[in-house]
């Protein structure tokens, strides 16, 4: 139309063109959508580890002291969770799982220094240097501007400093903004900047998709799975244990069971177990038909059960928490509509449900066992 109106404003067709240049003048004009910005994370390590990064060979007992009632005393000691020998691999990922309270976070303060073993050892191999992701960004100084804290960790000039920043989407006067004033998702780009920089080849991450939109998940997920040092990582994000773990601790009881592969494997082999405990029971003499001379067997059959029922009730639990946050991570795809990922999200989303649907069949079944005693 307007090609129209300049071609012909001033010719034969000029009436035709005035009456499209008032009809154009009473359209409201919409800017041409800009092309959605990306994070541009790069993740290097400046120092290759030794084959072994983590060793314990007696294993771990984690925990904390509370304080001591006067000067002399040295507190009361809270055990979380105890381990047997452990060892993490240069180039392999270990995820961290338990429930809230079960000694995750005070595991990984152990690891960066901040607190000390209740018991046991645990040492760093050699030529390891520790980058550390937290969930509540507590790297972060909420006193200092985006610029200030770049200009400080990484001892750059204020050009390059700016050049970093751009690429995690810190442009402008975003740059001088606190710290404090910043939203999560703009906290957690940062942490990733500062991140960045540390040239680690241990990467401690605590949660690290908390409040990343879609893409910034997408473009994380990959950066750490071409990550050439080794990943510890805590997190309730199935689809990133997923793609990215080699191996799982998981939190049950007061011990910390290991296992080889993904999430999903963990989770087969999690389900095998259970199978060959209940299989067990079930094969057992039924114990109303047991002699009054074995009832400290039939006592020692009743704890495990109760052993085993208190087992997936906790299992049953994270798996609720994680179907919450698979139904939060759906939500965000649906509105960001992409639909590849809405469908990859709800494949993962039936197979938490479906599990959690075995896990309290199960757990029924276990609960029966008891139910004549």
């Amino acid at each position: 139309t307007e090609d129209f109106i300049r071609r012909y404003k001033a010719g034969q067709r000029s009436k035709e063109a005035a009456g499209r240049e008032k009809r154009l003048a009473r359209v409201e004009r919409i800017s041409k959508p800009q092309a959605q910005h990306q994070m541009r994370l790069r993740l290097n390590t400046t120092l290759r580890s030794g084959d072994q990064v983590l060793i314990s060979e007696q294993g771990v007992q984690v925990g904390y002291r509370t304080r001591p009632d006067d000067a002399e005393g040295s507190g009361e000691q809270h055990l979380l969770f105890r381990s047997g020998p452990l060892l993490v691999e240069r180039g392999q990922c270990v995820a961290l799982l338990g429930p809230n309270g079960s000694g995750k976070t005070t595991f990984l303060r152990t690891l960066l220094g901040e607190t000390e073993l209740l018991g046991g050892d645990l040492r760093l191999g050699a030529s390891v240097k520790v980058g550390y992701l937290s969930q509540t960004k507590q790297e972060l100084n909420p006193e200092q501007t985006v610029l200030q804290q770049i200009v400080a960790a990484g001892h750059y000039e204020l050009e390059p400093a700016r050049a970093l920043l751009a690429r995690y989407l810190f442009t402008g006067d975003e740059i001088d903004k606190c710290i404090g004033d910043l939203s999560g998702g703009e906290q957690s780009r940062l942490a990733l900047a500062l991140l960045s920089i540390t040239g680690a080849n241990l990467l401690i991450l605590d949660e690290p998709t908390t409040h990343l939109d879609v893409t910034s998940q997408e473009i994380l997920q990959s950066v750490l799975a071409g990550f050439p040092g080794t990943i510890l990582l805590v997190s309730h994000d199935r689809f990133l244990m997923d793609a990215l773990a080699s191996h799982v601790w998981a939190l049950r009881g007061g011990e910390l069971h290991q296992y080889e592969g993904n999430y999903s494997a963990y989770l087969e082999q999690v389900a095998e177990e259970e199978e060959a405990r209940i299989a067990e029971r079930v094969a057992e003499p039924a114990q109303r038909s047991v002699p009054a001379s074995a009832s400290t067997g039939v006592g020692k059959n009743e704890h495990q059960r109760r052993q085993e029922l208190e087992s997936l009730e906790r299992e049953i639990e994270v798996l609720e928490r994680e179907i919450s946050e698979a139904e939060h991570q759906l939500a965000q795809a649906s509105n960001a509509q992409d639909g590849e990922r809405v469908r990859e999200l709800s494949i993962g989303y039936h197979g938490l449900r479906e599990t959690l649907e075995e896990r309290l069949a199960r757990c029924e079944r276990v609960a029966e066992l008891g139910s004549g005693n």
